[in-house]
């Protein structure tokens, strides 16, 4: 070592130049920065300070599909999926078209002409064990026109579609009076069985789903930010082992529940202008449905109609990417019924459960003194909620109305007032008090 001042050769340890006096620096010592393990470089790097294990729900939540308001999504899913009822409708609509062209014509002098040729037709298109004139009771006979064909469609689509669904067991109960049970338990079985593969691969592959749909893992900024107050929420709630929180580029208000993980969207985080109190509130809810297994039992009603929900999807998705009308019209007169299955029997009953389970979780989460953030977050994300009305809105939803939620979540002895806003009023007094806090604006 030499001095930089003079030149002269000085030990290293010396802080003073023995020949000017000139102050030295000590060199730096250098330090090896650690090597990452070997898992890290196969999960791309991921820093050691947001790594988070995907703890799983309490092991009674694998059950929560008995639980009253996921039993009957699991009961209607295995009936229709497994026993036939798209086939039913398809043909409970046949027999409603073929009864009700064949009763609005019955009472006139084409009656009986038209009846030939439809049993014709149906004997080289749809060859049935039942004849245009099986499909029409007396009165369609008689009466004729547009009673007569409303008459004949519904006791067509009655006639046919009761056919489709008890033949099969009829004629098994014809060859031994065991086998429609044994059909129907073995028919249940396989249900449960592909309940149960489908619950545990949700299980295993559930980060990667989240991924696929945009998920990813949170930062280190955001996971010294949300982590502690997970943690926090989780000690509230009497949860020991919280699961892994990420984090989606949706700028929409969103946050769910998956087996192993809660998903929020960077939407929700700015819409609630990063409040704390908020936040908070909508972890405790999520973390109430993933305590009680609320996305194990989807899981499990996905997989016990299994092939119900396979054909649903592949008719969703070839509508979406048939762009000719003709293709169009066919894909839907053959799996319509299959659409109609799901939007009007299955998802109905599941949204039912799911909305109760809403509720529950609510309720958890004022239980666990968060009710007033959650209350603040859905007052906020309140302005998203669109007018619901129709079908698919009003009974296939999977949650309440936002108003109807905060409702529940107040406090006893607080006024509210009629506006949405972050800030509690203090405790009712009187009438008079009240009357005068709601003529505020």
């Amino acid at each position: 070592m030499f001095c930089d001042q003079c030149g002269g050769r000085v030990d290293p340890a010396a802080t003073v130049c023995p020949h000017c006096q000139a102050l030295l620096e000590p060199l730096p010592v250098a330090v090896p920065a650690p090597r990452a393990p070997a898992d890290d470089v196969r999960r791309g790097g991921d820093p050691p300070a947001v790594r988070r294990r995907a703890h799983l729900p309490p092991a009674r939540t694998w059950f929560a599909f008995l639980r009253w308001e996921h039993a009957p999504a699991t009961a209607i899913s295995i009936f229709c999926a497994w026993f036939g009822v798209p086939f039913v409708l398809l043909m409970a609509m046949l027999g409603a078209i073929v009864g009700g062209l064949a009763g609005t014509v019955q009472g006139t002098f084409a009656g009986p002409t038209l009846l030939a040729r439809l049993d014709t037709l149906m004997t080289w298109a749809v060859p049935l064990p039942v004849h245009p004139i099986d499909l029409l009771p007396t009165a369609a006979i008689q009466i004729g026109g547009v009673v007569g064909g409303v008459i004949g469609a519904v006791n067509g689509a009655r006639t046919l579609g009761w056919l489709a669904f008890a033949w099969p067991w009829q004629s098994l109960y014809a060859g031994d009076p065991t086998w429609p049970f044994l059909v129907g338990f073995g028919q249940i079985a396989v249900a449960l069985f592909f309940g149960t593969v489908t619950m545990m691969a949700s299980t295993a592959f559930d980060r990667f789903g989240v991924l696929l749909s945009g998920g990813r893992r949170l930062s280190r900024r955001e996971d010294a930010w949300l982590s502690p107050m997970l943690a926090e929420v989780a000690r509230d709630m009497g949860i020991a082992r919280p699961p892994v929180l990420l984090v989606t580029e949706d700028r929409g208000p969103r946050a769910y529940t998956t087996i192993r993980s809660i998903v929020i969207s960077r939407g929700l985080v700015d819409e609630l202008e990063r409040d704390r109190r908020a936040i908070m509130g909508v972890l405790a809810h999520e973390l109430s449905r993933w305590h009680h297994g609320d996305a194990t039992a989807a899981a499990w009603i996905k997989g016990c109609g299994f092939p119900l929900y396979l054909l649903h999807e592949v008719a969703y998705r070839l509508l979406r990417v048939a762009r000719w009308r003709p293709i169009q019209w066919l894909l839907r007169s053959v799996l319509w019924s299959v659409l109609a299955t799901v939007r009007y029997i299955v998802r109905p009953v599941w949204a039912r459960g799911m909305r109760k389970a809403t509720y529950r979780a609510d309720a958890d989460a004022r239980a666990a003194g968060h009710g007033e953030g959650l209350r603040r977050a859905l007052a906020r994300i309140g302005i998203w909620e669109s007018a619901l009305d129709g079908w698919d809105e009003v009974m296939s939803t999977s949650h309440p109305h936002i108003e109807l939620r905060m409702e529940r979540l107040e406090i006893p002895g607080r006024i509210y007032p009629p506006h949405n806003e972050f800030s509690l009023v203090g405790p009712r007094t009187s009438l008079d008090s009240t009357t005068s806090h709601m003529g505020e604006p």
